[in-house]
């Protein structure tokens, strides 16, 4: 975990100005705008879980469609950097938080969303913390225990909530080429089998499962491991399901 976390936190200062990064962010927000139901407008805005959050490049575009949204990230420069924008824009309803994928202490962000609701709110809420979306972008791919990852998520969403993941796809060996060859050894997989994410979203208990592409990112690449090429188009898949009511 410390070579991930390093990884991370030399990247923090540079992610928002990487222009694959912020093109990726805008056409993720277009999707979500249009296929996720608690983004249309005239309904409850949602509470959300942001997983990767990084320094907010999505979080901040969703920022007024958002009644709360609580951000957690492996990297400490980046938790830093999402509150330092936070703090910025005024965005007093978003707050990261530091969260350890091998040793995860499962009461951090709960508690940072009770703070955020006590903000918003001027009351803190009534029972555990249960969001209605838990969001994650481009982050699922760095999961090597994908079961215990969804039962994770589906735990942590209130009746009704939905999961909303957005990832590459794996295609064949392109694939592989979507991190640079010093960042890919703590890749556990190189993109999503829309099969597969399917079945394990089903199989923890999610239902109204929708694994589609929604557009392609267009990224730079190594001419002399892509065949000359010096970038490829990724499909982007946007992942859906929904907790049961009961």
């Amino acid at each position: 975990m410390a070579a991930n976390t390093d990884r991370f936190d030399e990247d923090a200062a540079a992610w928002e100005a990487d222009p694959a990064c912020v093109t990726s962010a805008e056409l993720v927000y277009k999707a979500l705008l249009q296929h996720v139901p608690q983004f249309q407008p005239g309904g409850k805005k949602p509470d959300i879980l942001d997983v990767g959050g990084g320094s907010g490049t999505l979080s901040f575009m969703l920022a007024p469609h958002v009644h709360t949204l609580t951000a957690i990230d492996i990297a400490p420069s980046m938790v830093a950097a999402f509150n330092a924008n936070a703090a910025q824009r005024g965005a007093h309803h978003m707050e990261a938080v530091i969260y350890e994928r091998d040793l995860p202490d499962f009461t951090v962000a709960p508690e940072a969303t009770t703070r955020l609701l006590q903000t918003v709110d001027g009351k803190a809420p009534e029972g555990p913390v249960r969001w209605d979306i838990l969001l994650s972008n481009l982050v699922t791919h760095h999961y090597s225990q994908l079961n215990e990852w969804m039962q994770i998520a589906y735990f942590s969403l209130a009746p009704g909530g939905r999961i909303v993941m957005t990832d590459f796809e794996h295609t064949g060996p392109d694939s592989a080429l979507f991190h640079a060859p010093g960042k890919r050894d703590s890749i556990p997989m190189h993109g999503l089998k829309p099969a597969e994410i399917s079945k394990l979203m089903s199989d923890a208990g999610f239902v109204d499962v929708s694994v589609k592409r929604v557009f392609s990112l267009d990224k730079a690449v190594d001419p002399q491991e892509a065949g000359g090429r010096t970038s490829i188009e990724f499909p982007i898949l946007l992942c859906l399901g929904s907790k049961p009511m009961r």
